[in-house]
């Protein structure tokens, strides 16, 4: 006799996706008070590249700011960093995401958008300000 196993799906979660940046503490806030609205764990995130300018000490204050949440922090090392967030975000449930503001051309930011667009992506810019990239269905309302 074989035993058939359901896949579970993934509980809904508010993910916050951090570079190593002390600035991102702004988007673990606004991360938090989302997930909070929505009902959601908060999970917070890092896919970089190993490199040698990486600011340790950034990710360990991030580490602190998650952790003061009672929130979880991933730090991914990896040679495709896209990638590793992509099957990330994929596999965490993700309903909410959180992250800073494009800040070049080639972001990736519409990548996700268009690879996820089940997601409700939130982008909070310098003075943390949110800016949700899907409100129609977003079912979170930010005062």
């Amino acid at each position: 006799m074989t035993e058939r196993r359901e896949k579970k799906a993934a509980t809904p979660t508010t993910v916050v996706c951090v570079t190593d940046q002390f600035s991102c503490e702004r988007l673990i806030h606004v991360g938090s008070r989302i997930a909070q609205l929505a009902e959601t764990p908060l999970v917070v995130v890092s896919s970089r590249q190993l490199s040698p300018s990486l600011n340790h000490e950034a990710l360990d204050h991030l580490f602190s700011i998650t952790k003061s949440y009672g929130a979880d922090m991933n730090v991914f090392y990896s040679e495709s960093p896209f990638e590793t967030l992509l099957s990330f975000l994929q596999g965490s449930g993700a309903q909410h995401v959180v992250t800073g503001m494009p800040q070049e051309e080639n972001s990736i930011l519409p990548l996700l958008w268009e690879r996820f667009p089940h997601m409700n992506f939130y982008t909070v810019d310098t003075d943390s300000a949110l800016y949700p990239r899907s409100s129609e269905r977003a079912g979170v309302s930010i005062s």
